[in-house]
C-alpha cells in the first residue's frame, strides 16, 4: 500500500475548503476552460464520484475481475444539476464521503487490494490503483481551483 495514501486521503476535504475560502464567491460559475468544470462543479463532482469510487473499490472484493460501469461525468454534472448546488453542502457531502472512503480503505484486508474489476474503457483495474487514483484526481481539481486564485494570492509580500 501507498504509505501516504491513508495520510493524504482525509486531507483533501481541508484543502478544498481553504481553496473555495481563497475564491471570490463572483467566481464559482466561471469556467475558464469550455471542457471543465467550473468551481461550483467540481466540488459537486467530487462529493458525487466519491461513492462511485468506493463502489468500483467494493466491487473488486465482491466479484474479482466483474466488469463496472462506466460513467459520463458531462451528463452526471447536467442530471444532477451541478449548476445549482451550494457549495458548502457539497464541500460538507464531500467530506462525509471521504470519510466514509477512508474507513472502508482501512477495513478492506491488504491482500484484496490486488484484486481488480474491469472497466469497459480502462481495461482491468486494481482495488490499489482505484485508491491511488483517488490522490491524483484530488490533486487535478485541486490544481484547476489554483486557476481561479488569481495573481494577488501569490504574495503580498
Amino acid at each position: 500500500m501507498n504509505p501516504y495514501l491513508m495520510i493524504a486521503l482525509p486531507l483533501a476535504p481541508n484543502i478544498f475548503s481553504r481553496l473555495f475560502d481563497q475564491i471570490s464567491e463572483a467566481r464559482f460559475d466561471e469556467r475558464q476552460d469550455p471542457d471543465r468544470f467550473t468551481p461550483r462543479e467540481i466540488i459537486a463532482h467530487l462529493a458525487d464520484w466519491e461513492p462511485i469510487v468506493r463502489a468500483r473499490m467494493q466491487s473488486a472484493v465482491d466479484n474479482p475481475g466483474g466488469p463496472i460501469e462506466a460513467f459520463d461525468e458531462g451528463k452526471m454534472a447536467v442530471d444532477n444539476n451541478y449548476r445549482s448546488k451550494d457549495i458548502h453542502a457539497e464541500l460538507a457531502n464531500f467530506a462525509k464521503e471521504r470519510q466514509e472512503t477512508v474507513t472502508f480503505l482501512g477495513l478492506v484486508p491488504i491482500e484484496h487490494w490486488t484484486q481488480t474489476f474491469l472497466h469497459p474503457e480502462r481495461g482491468p483495474v486494481s482495488f490499489s490503483d482505484q485508491a491511488n487514483m483517488l490522490l491524483g484526481h484530488d490533486t487535478y481539481h485541486i490544481e484547476q481551483l489554483c486557476g481561479f486564485l488569481g495573481p494577488k494570492m501569490v504574495s503580498t509580500w
